[in-house]
């Protein structure tokens, strides 16, 4: 067991922000004492395959963790990496990693680029802006109030093709127990978005989530929980078969029967 999943193990004992914290100072502190001196790329790169050489953060979450209620939340599969990264890297350093990703979408988004030039949460927004029937979503403002998003893998890479889980128990142990303090805390009265079926289908599937995870395709979409919280499973929106308007009125029709058996 390596000195981080020892860490870790030590940590879970926590909850709530008490864990997040120290969990973000965890990886501050291997990452900043011993990214490229130590182990800490080759034991990244051994769990998930392609990681960056470059020290930067890993991506437990963005949004206002701190004031979670009636957020609405999403799951990523992992945090992309461009050049853009260098300039949340260092926003992040002057910040710190807890109160920098509790306000990233208002302090550093919302002032480093032009409407949501991000294509994840351009796509997200516009998902919610036919789920929801919203008012149009155009600004950084929106998402800090009421977003909450979380990376099932927590480092970036370039694509999530490149992306692949090789120590499964470890996983487990490790960053899957991560995930649930996550939600435990912002505690999502709400179905959970999750975001890159079927790429997630694989991951979920695996004989070692049997029991926290179930789920099923319906349409186009995937209805299911991770433990006690319920989820929709939705394809990369950037790629929805039948667009969007199919997509959002397939789970409302679901939902509505459901609703009604």
């Amino acid at each position: 067991m390596s000195d981080f999943e020892e860490k870790i193990q030590e940590l879970l004992k926590l909850k709530g922000l008490d864990f997040v914290q120290g969990l973000l100072k965890i990886e501050e502190d291997r990452f900043n004492k011993e990214f490229l001196k130590g182990s800490v790329y080759e034991e990244i790169n051994a769990d998930f395959g392609l990681f960056p050489p470059l020290k930067i953060y890993p991506v437990y979450f963005l949004g206002n963790i701190a004031r979670p209620e009636n957020k609405r939340v999403f799951i990523g599969i992992n945090p992309g990496y461009d050049r853009s990264n260098s300039l949340e890297q260092k926003f992040l350093e002057e910040r710190g990693c807890f109160d920098g990703y509790c306000n990233i979408f208002g302090d550093f988004l919302r002032k480093k680029h032009k409407g949501l030039s991000s294509k994840y949460f351009s796509n997200i927004a516009g998902f919610l802006k036919r789920f929801y029937e919203l008012d149009e979503i155009n600004n950084w403002t929106w998402f800090q109030d009421n977003i909450i998003n979380l990376d099932f893998i927590p480092y970036h890479s370039k694509n999530a093709a490149g992306i692949r889980i090789n120590n499964i128990e470890k996983f487990r142990k490790v960053y899957f127990q991560i995930l649930l303090k996550f939600l435990e805390h912002i505690n999502p009265r709400d179905y959970i978005f999750v975001n890159g079926f079927p790429t997630f289908e694989g991951y979920f599937q695996n004989d070692i989530f049997i029991k926290a995870i179930q789920f099923k395709k319906v349409d186009n979409f995937w209805i299911g929980n991770i433990g006690r919280f319920k989820f929709i499973g939705l394809p990369f929106l950037t790629q929805v078969s039948g667009g969007k308007d199919n997509l959002v009125n397939n789970i409302r029709r679901y939902l509505a029967d459901e609703a009604t058996s």
